[in-house]
């Protein structure tokens, strides 16, 4: 009974303070929770700053560094920015890319003994063995899987594990360590150290790095690698580690593990892929953006001149030079990109491809001009069936010379090596414009004048000195007027 009036009693005194207190309601609103958030800043504007760098490192106490780090975003990192400042911690390579915040990535770490790496590994990726000289690793699995192994101790048994996500893993300081992401898919890892400067020291770069004699003593004589060589010392990787390896780069589409040996430049693995897989010589990149380009047209555009031999010797241009999409050949992606080496292998394996045109009528000499490459043009009108005149006089299917890019480009050099060779100064498109009216810059447009002047004189001392007398005491104010020289006033009327 007495249970009840308390009860009874406390809930009347409830009803009272609720009736005695001012009526409020929660009100939806429409204005987002952002406006009440810290202003978004900029992120880590001095990652590398000398100067502050210098002044943190001798500052006294905490309380002196933390007045330097005055700036917005000094105290925030941003892992997803792959391209940090000049100098910064940031590491890629074909398995993959690593971004570290460290005292020089980060100077608010200066004084705090910590650091933290994140690595993106590819499939099949693997950060190879190495070492932190100055710092113990903590590693923890964000996305995927990996496969561990380090040794602490040369009278010690090797340690190997595998992490699934959220699962981590520690290496002592000074221990060699390798991580390998053993699935198709990409795997992501995080890694904090104990020190601002962990360091890193990778294992073989560092072992060949040492005097040859001290190499060849360590191994027990000489010896030379290369990468026909890897088989001869795969036993020395731990078994588990190397079968996986083969296991995974098996799943992975020939195709694409052939396009990425191309990337890399790797003539040897590009071969064993081609023995292996003869119906992949041409490879056609299927991908939107890949515009039907075969391995040679990817070789050629990167300028990996020894992946150009392979495919070569192995027929890849037999019976004809292949075309992708634009109907360009390999060459012209060569002679756009300036690979010297690769258009001298091209040449010389079929001169005629020289001539070649794409969908718009543009051919490599074109695109050697366009690009303003001229060591790429000497060897194209060098090899040239027809003669350097008349291929530097061909035109696109708009009437454009290999002159009108030039001189549309401000490519000086390729200016005077294509009227040095007979181009045609006067040659206008279908939108009767001549070269010097696309002249880039007002530079570009004296220098090429200069350059038809000083051709035109050259021209006419040639034929007096063949015996035309009659024309010796000519006045030399006349000697350019075999050539027109396009002048402002024609320039203006055509641009109109």
């Amino acid at each position: 009974m007495r249970c009840s009036f308390l009860f009874a009693a406390a809930a009347a005194t409830t009803t009272a303070l609720a009736s005695a207190l001012p009526s409020t309601r929660l009100v939806a609103r429409d204005d987002s929770i952002d406006q009440y958030l810290p202003a978004a800043v900029p992120v880590n504007t001095r990652a590398n700053d000398q100067d502050l760098i210098t002044k943190l490192l001798t500052a006294p106490q905490q309380e002196d560094r933390t007045r330097l780090l005055n700036q917005p975003g000094d105290y925030v990192f941003d892992f997803a920015d792959l391209d940090p400042p000049a100098g910064s911690a940031s590491e890629s390579g074909d398995g993959g890319v690593s971004v570290s915040a460290n005292a020089k990535s980060m100077p608010a770490l200066i004084g705090l003994n910590s650091a933290m790496t994140v690595a993106f590994l590819g499939p099949c990726g693997m950060n190879t063995a190495h070492v932190h000289p100055r710092a113990t690793e903590l590693n923890i699995v964000v996305k995927g899987r990996l496969v561990t192994n380090f040794i602490v101790n040369n009278d010690l048994d090797h340690i190997a594990n595998t992490m699934d996500t959220f699962q981590m893993s520690v290496f002592p300081q000074g221990a060699i360590h390798q991580e390998f992401n053993p699935d198709c898919e990409e795997a992501v890892f995080v890694a904090s150290f104990n020190n601002q400067d962990p360091g890193v020291v990778s294992v073989a770069q560092g072992f060949f790095g040492l005097r040859p004699e001290v190499v060849e003593a360590t191994l027990g004589g000489p010896v030379t690698f290369n990468g026909a060589d890897v088989d001869s010392f795969r036993d020395t990787i731990p078994e588990n580690i190397a079968l996986g390896i083969e296991q995974c780069l098996n799943k992975i589409d020939p195709a694409i593990r052939l396009r990425r040996a191309i990337h890399t430049g790797d003539a040897t693995l590009v071969s064993r892929i081609l023995t292996s897989h003869p119906a992949l010589l041409h490879n056609p990149d299927t991908s939107p953006p890949g515009l039907c380009n075969s391995n040679l047209h990817l070789a050629a555009s990167l300028g990996r001149g020894a992946v150009v031999h392979v495919l070569l010797e192995r027929g890849h241009e037999k019976p004809c030079p292949a075309l992708n999409d634009r109907h360009q050949t390999a060459l012209m992606l060569a002679a756009g990109a300036g690979h010297a080496e690769v258009v001298d292998i091209l040449c010389r394996h079929d001169r005629e491809c020289i001539l070649r045109r794409d969908a718009r009528g543009r051919d490599a000499i074109m695109e050697a001009s366009m690009g303003g490459h001229d060591t790429v043009l000497q060897l194209l009108l060098t090899y040239a069936p027809c003669g350097a005149t008349e291929a530097v006089r061909r035109t696109d299917g708009e009437g454009n010379t290999a002159l009108h890019f030039a001189s549309g480009n401000g490519n000086l050099f390729a200016l005077r090596i294509l009227l040095a060779a007979g181009a045609d100064v006067e040659s206008r498109n279908v939108w009767h414009w001549t070269p010097a009216a696309y002249s880039a810059t007002v530079q570009a447009e004296v220098y090429l004048k200069g350059l038809v002047t000083e051709v035109s004189r050259q021209a006419l001392r040639k034929e007096l000195s063949n015996g035309q007398g009659h024309a010796v005491n000519a006045d030399p104010a006349k000697m350019a007027g075999g050539v027109r020289v396009v002048t402002a006033d024609v320039e203006d009327d055509d641009r109109i």
